[in-house]
């Protein structure tokens, strides 16, 4: 077997135990993991690298995206390494130790981390195995983490190597960027807007990067079942009090998610003012066999909800009109209250 990747959450923090070797061929299993993680909301990692035997030059690259993909989250991480050893003389002889945050036991850094002594022999027993991969670069998958996809799609991987030069782009030109988190939420009926409109941020970051600025979207189909010990609502709403700007989308009924996912960003702006929120709400053609008596009434309820906190929300016609909608209030939001 060329690598075995175990993890456990132990505190909110995640630990990556990596065995074998790093390179070419299993790189992806290891971006896999590493990516269901983060898109799960994770933000402080150890990435235990003592026991990898060989890393090839790509292997060196993959260290060097968790600092890149963490670097554009508001996150914390470290890797355990020996201060002698094969990866420890691949990582000098490239420049890279200087790059990463290492400790040389899990007991320093998961200390640090917490903020108190910890016994890392029980962090250590609580390891899962969930992927191994073959000298030819197949996965798989002990605990279906990744389900009927081991590896990440092409849209997925495109996204990753476009965090990493990101990255890479700003530490060149000296640029400290400056994240703005985006908790962007709907029903389900409006799930091929939420797409457009992310990938719509995505192409606002290449602009925004010159600026030092970086849009952090967050959506509830980034977060898994499995990565919560509680409510997974409990979660969003989580994610909701901690950004910046909270934008959510109606057309034909709201659902009780995203009106308790407002609750809590109005409740969280009034004891804070942040996040700022904004509303939209789509003109739809409704077709009167499908009128759902209850949606429409919700609909109606929850806008003279928002009528009675004084909250002015934004109608909107197509994926096309909402951009521009929401770049105007983005504009305003950049030039004002989220200056630097």
């Amino acid at each position: 077997m060329n690598l075995r990747l175990s993890d456990v959450i132990y505190e909110g923090v995640c630990l990556i135990k990596l065995e074998g070797s790093l390179d070419s061929v299993s790189r992806d299993g290891f971006r896999a993991l590493f990516s269901r993680r983060v898109d799960a909301g994770i933000r402080y990692f150890v990435i235990d690298i003592s026991k990898l035997n060989f890393v090839s030059s790509s292997g060196l690259v993959e260290l060097v995206g968790v600092k890149a993909r963490l670097s554009l989250r508001v996150s914390k991480y470290c890797f355990i390494l020996p201060s002698v050893g094969p990866v420890r003389q691949a990582l000098e002889m490239s420049g890279m130790d200087s790059m990463l945050q290492m400790y040389a036991t899990l007991d320093e850094a998961l200390s640090e981390f917490l903020g108190k002594p910890v016994d890392s022999a029980e962090v250590v027993a609580r390891l899962e195995e969930h992927l191994s991969i073959d000298l030819y670069g197949k996965i798989k998958d002990h605990t279906n983490l990744l389900g009927n996809n081991p590896s990440l799609t092409d849209e997925e991987d495109s996204a990753y190597d476009r965090e990493v030069e990101i990255f890479l782009a700003s530490e060149r030109k000296g640029i400290h960027l400056r994240k703005i988190q985006i908790f962007l939420a709907s029903s389900e009926e409006l799930r091929d807007d939420r797409d457009e409109f992310e990938i719509y941020f995505r192409q606002l970051n290449d602009e925004l990067l010159e600026e030092g600025l970086y849009l952090v979207i967050k959506r509830w189909e980034n977060f898994l079942d499995a990565m919560s010990e509680t409510r997974l609502q409990d979660e969003y709403n989580k994610a909701v009090k901690n950004c910046d700007i909270f934008v959510s989308l109606f057309s034909t009924k709201t659902g009780k998610f995203t009106e308790e996912e407002f609750d809590t960003a109005h409740q969280q702006f009034k004891n804070t003012g942040r996040p700022f929120i904004y509303t939209f709400f789509k003109d739809t053609m409704i077709n009167t066999n499908n009128i759902q008596e209850n949606d429409l009434l919700s609909l109606m309820a929850f806008k003279k909800r928002l009528k009675d906190l004084g909250h002015f929300y934004t109608r909107f016609t197509n994926i096309e009109d909402l951009k521009l909608r929401f770049r105007n209030q983005l504009d305003k939001l950049l030039e004002g209250p989220l200056r630097k």
